[in-house]
């Protein structure tokens, strides 16, 4: 596990969009953990509701699954006003510590490189980021 200060972390975060940080540090995990995690979270079970538990929820329900049962803060809700979709994106180092940065999609657990990430569903730019 890495810790960066914020600063550092908001220079990781995509480009282009609004950066609304919580805290004064984060901890990125290790790419296999984060996948780990995400393949034994429950979160992909649940229903959707249109209105009552939809993208939105999916995305905030995720961030809080990362810190409340890892303590893993560096995991952002994105609110994308151009594809109409909320989302995560999360940092995430490899085995020689190289930061990315990764889109998750909350509701399938799927997890893209940002830069290989479906722009249809995942515009990104002029999104807000709550990490």
């Amino acid at each position: 596990m890495i810790e960066l200060d914020v600063e550092s972390v908001k220079k990781l975060l995509p480009k282009y969009t609004l950066k609304l940080c919580f805290d004064l540090k984060y901890r990125i995990p290790h790419i296999n953990t984060l996948q780990n995690i995400l393949q034994r979270d429950w979160l992909n079970r649940k229903q959707y509701v249109r209105e009552f538990f939809d993208c939105d929820d999916f995305a905030i329900c995720l961030k809080a699954h990362f810190v409340e049962q890892h303590q893993i803060n560096a995991i952002g809700v994105v609110i994308d006003i151009i594809s109409r979709h909320a989302y995560n994106v999360a940092l995430a180092h490899d085995d020689d510590l190289n930061i990315s940065c990764y889109v998750i999609e909350p509701q399938t657990d799927e997890i893209f490189p940002i830069n290989q990430r479906p722009l249809r569903r995942y515009f990104l730019w002029l999104s807000m980021i709550l990490v």
